[in-house]
């Protein structure tokens, strides 16, 4: 793997945080990262605490770069013979990464949490739709029948870190087909029927 001037320049840039590399599909940014894993284990990994982290998103990719590692690692094995860093490598995916993080949280709390089952989130929001109703009893959203609509809603919403009505009110929606079986695309802009539940 021979890197262009550029690539090498970000390849052993001083470490200071956290970087974005930008570039089109083929255009060596993997190749940069699985390089910059060696450069920074050889350069700045001298206590046992130092480690590095690469993560990617899908097990396709990590076992590309897992195997671009091995490669390099292969090539330097005689310069680990004269001076060999300390520190771990870790590459993983992120989902990987949060369930381990995820896994050390129970253990230390001394607690086990499962995802509910679709079945048993649709059963709590259609329970959730009942009792709000009750407040709201001209509101036409509020419908056992947008159950997994107002799921899909209160997912996003929660994705997005969105933390007040006039954030969701006024953010824009792409992407969204309509909600088909008479369950609607979104909640419209400014509507009663928004700031009831949020």
């Amino acid at each position: 793997m021979k890197l262009n001037m550029e690539q090498r320049r970000i390849v052993e840039l001083e470490p200071s945080g956290h970087m974005m590399i930008k570039g089109v599909a083929g255009s060596g940014k993997t190749t940069v990262s699985v390089r910059r894993i060696s450069f920074l284990h050889h350069h700045y990994c001298h206590e046992e605490n130092d480690n590095i982290v690469l993560v990617t998103y899908n097990k396709t990719l990590l076992n590309y770069i897992k195997y671009q590692y091995q490669k390099i690692k292969e090539d330097e094995q005689e310069i680990e013979h004269w001076f060999k860093p300390n520190g771990e490598i870790e590459i993983a995916t992120i989902d990987r990464l949060m369930f381990k993080y995820f896994y050390r949280y129970q253990q230390r709390e001394k607690v086990k949490y499962e995802i509910a089952p679709q079945l048993m989130e649709n059963q709590v929001m259609i329970k959730a739709i009942h009792q709000v109703k009750e407040k709201y009893p001209d509101n036409k959203i509020l419908l056992p029948k947008n159950s997994y609509f107002l799921l899909d809603e209160v997912t996003w919403i929660n994705a997005c870190n969105i933390n007040d009505v006039e954030t969701y009110q006024n953010i824009d929606r792409f992407g969204r087909a309509t909600g088909g079986s008479g369950t609607p695309q979104k909640l419209t802009k400014n509507s009663k029927s928004t700031g009831s539940y949020l």
